[in-house]
């Protein structure tokens, strides 16, 4: 029995010193972990301080910059507003000078009635300034004359024949061709003649003549017998 006890303080006595020993090991673990804590809580602390001063540093460079940029505007509102008022004041002035300005009399319209007689009037007195003018120039009786259909007489003969000079108008030529053709019958071989004008001086004598239908003779000498019985 004395040893069973003796046995049984032993072991009370070992397990003292591991209790001991466990909660000493469990005392430092948990300053351990006390101090880790702390450690953690500072850093946390010092984040959130840096956060908290970054945060303002933005603010302040914010609202310096809303600042910077509000102060030009609001020096452009304040030149808009001085040009409007500018504006409304030369706006008045002028409205003030309108007024005071007597309003000239509407010019009265010129009736269709008379502005036809003008007309009336004015185009053909241009035209006979115009043909006054061309008759003074020597582009008046310029005339390139042409004889077709002659072989028994010569074409200066026709020409002499019509009576046509070359001092003659060459409007006066135009006008009355009809006449310069019945001259031109004067020659016995002339049948029928006919004057024709191209523009702009060009004018065309076309000629029938008589045939021959026999001749007279007279010695040596023949003298041909034309359809219309003169002997030539």
């Amino acid at each position: 029995m004395s040893k069973d006890k003796k046995k049984e303080s032993n072991q009370k006595q070992e397990l003292s010193e591991w209790q001991k020993r466990n909660q000493e090991y469990l005392k430092k673990k948990a300053e351990e972990e006390a101090a880790l804590a702390e450690e953690k809580e500072k850093e946390k602390q010092a984040r959130k301080e840096a956060n908290s001063k970054l945060l303002e540093e933005s603010k302040k460079s914010s609202s310096e910059s809303d600042e910077e940029a509000s102060s030009p505007s609001k020096e452009l509102s304040e030149k808009e507003e001085k040009s409007q008022k500018d504006d409304r004041k030369v706006k008045e002035g002028k409205e003030k000078k309108k007024k005071e300005k007597p309003e000239k009399p509407a010019k009265p319209k010129i009736a269709p009635v008379h502005i036809w007689r003008a007309v009336s009037i004015l185009v053909p007195s241009v035209l006979v300034l115009l043909l006054s003018v061309y008759l003074l120039t020597p582009l008046s009786t310029i005339k390139n004359i042409e004889v077709k259909g002659n072989s028994n007489t010569q074409a200066d003969d026709i020409k002499q024949a019509s009576g046509i000079q070359d001092s003659d108008y060459t409007l006066a030529l135009l006008l009355d061709k009809e006449t310069y053709a019945e001259r031109i019958k004067s020659n016995h071989w002339i049948e029928s003649a006919k004057i024709n004008y191209q523009f702009p001086t060009n004018f065309t004598i076309e000629v029938k003549e008589f045939d021959i239908v026999g001749y007279y003779v007279s010695g040596e000498e023949y003298y041909p017998i034309l359809s219309s019985g003169t002997v030539e």
